[in-house]
């Protein structure tokens, strides 16, 4: 028989609490890697990766350099210099419960692109500080440590653009589009 959809969900959930009681290290391992991922200052690939529509455009070349690997340091130094306080309390939070779903299922770019909003108000706040800012010296260390981990390397496998390619080509295929 056809299963309901809440039927099918039930079962993966049984399932990953199976896998999960049985090896929790690679669990958190797993986790880990995640977290990695989703603090990589590169864009990670779903159906298109990014450096594709970067080799076709100008623009987007030019501002490579704007991405999320600056993004998070400048909106941990900000968090750092707003901590304790309340309405910036609710966008760390905010941020922080859409980072930790993308951790627990899915890291690719276009999800982390809903963090963008979040974190540029965090961002700002670092960048219009003062130098006499309190807590100065404790956002630029967080400034450095965020840096770091984005630039970290990180491999991951395959060839991007390829993928993309080979993507494009099957839809192509599947239209009948032969030229």
């Amino acid at each position: 028989r056809a299963l309901e959809p809440a039927e099918v969900s039930a079962f993966w959930f049984r399932l990953a609490g199976r896998e999960i009681g049985a090896d929790p290290g690679h669990f958190l391992a797993l986790l880990v890697r995640k977290a990695r991922l989703l603090c990589f200052r590169g864009e990670i690939m779903d159906a298109v990766a990014f450096e594709v529509f970067q080799d076709e455009s100008f623009v987007l070349r030019v501002l490579a350099w704007l991405g999320f690997g600056l993004l998070l340091p400048l909106a941990a130094a900000g968090f750092v210099l707003v901590a304790g306080q309340r309405a910036p309390g609710r966008l760390v939070l905010a941020a922080g419960l859409l980072a930790l779903s993308i951790v627990l299922f899915f890291v690719v770019g276009r999800f982390r692109l809903g963090l963008v909003p979040l974190l540029a108000p965090l961002a700002a706040l670092a960048l219009c500080a003062t130098r006499a800012a309190p807590r100065r010296s404790a956002a630029l260390t967080a400034f450095f440590a965020s840096a770091v981990l984005c630039a970290w390397p990180l491999a991951l496998p395959g060839d991007a653009r390829a993928a993309s390619h080979a993507n494009l080509a099957s839809e192509l295929v599947r239209r009948g589009d032969f030229v």
